[in-house]
């Protein structure tokens, strides 16, 4: 696997950064530390699926491929 191994033309950020590493070992992207001393391991896998069912849900919200859209988060992880 490239450095980079998108359409280079359009990068999509979400494939060269989660996507391509999603391959069903449940590898951790990334520890979440709360302040609490609790943690929570998010793996690839968790974090693409979460990014599809966004990306489906905005669709059903009439945003297709291609076009902005602005987001406001709270300060907590959800996933849609």
């Amino acid at each position: 696997m490239g450095l980079f191994d998108g359409n280079r033309e359009y990068l999509n950020i979400a494939h060269e950064c989660v996507s391509r590493h999603a391959d069903g070992s449940g590898r951790t992207a990334v520890r979440i530390a709360h302040a609490d001393g609790t943690d929570k391991a998010l793996s690839f896998d968790e974090i693409a699926a979460g990014s599809s069912r966004f990306a489906h849900w905005l669709v059903e919200k009439g945003i297709q491929p291609g076009i902005a859209s602005p987001s406001c988060w709270s300060r907590r992880c959800l996933f849609i």
